[in-house]
């Protein structure tokens, strides 16, 4: 059985060699990582060492955490109906060549409905300002029913 340290440099191996097979990367999900205690709250059982393996894997695939809109935690941990941890453990990163292919992207943390993790969402169109006043963007399985969006999504 894998520990889950040993799991994420898998992981981050299978990104290397995507990187090497394609200049433009960005990779969004729950990573169950944080970078610094800054990403968890209350940050008292932050592992230093841990944060600090992430961050440099995440360098060694010359990728870069993209900053989300949105709540700052991703993920919550609730116990007895109240929230008792909050963490960043699903984000969205990519490489210097997808900032320059989508200068003006964003990655927004989207509403939290059933789940304890709020969905990432990329916006490459610059579409999104401001989530007063405005419904949740979400995914519409009808939309796969549509003869030009799969071509159009495996474009990038």
């Amino acid at each position: 059985m894998f520990s889950q340290i040993h799991a994420i440099r898998i992981c981050f191996g299978g990104i290397s060699i995507i990187f090497q097979l394609s200049s433009r990367l960005t990779v969004l999900g729950d990573w169950n990582e944080i970078l610094s205690s800054d990403e968890a709250f209350p940050a008292l059982t932050v592992n230093q060492a841990r944060c600090a393996r992430f961050s440099d894997s995440l360098d060694f695939c010359n990728l870069q955490t993209i900053e989300p809109l949105g709540c700052r935690y991703s993920w919550v941990q609730l116990h007895e109906g109240r929230v008792t941890l909050r963490e960043r453990l699903d984000r969205a990163v990519a490489n210097l060549e997808f900032h320059t292919l989508f200068p003006t992207f964003k990655a927004i943390n989207l509403t939290r409905i059933s789940s304890d993790h709020h969905p990432v969402m990329l916006d490459t169109c610059d579409l999104y300002t401001s989530p007063l006043g405005e419904r949740p963007k979400r995914f519409l399985p009808a939309w796969l029913e549509r003869d030009d969006f799969c071509p159009t999504f495996q474009a990038y």
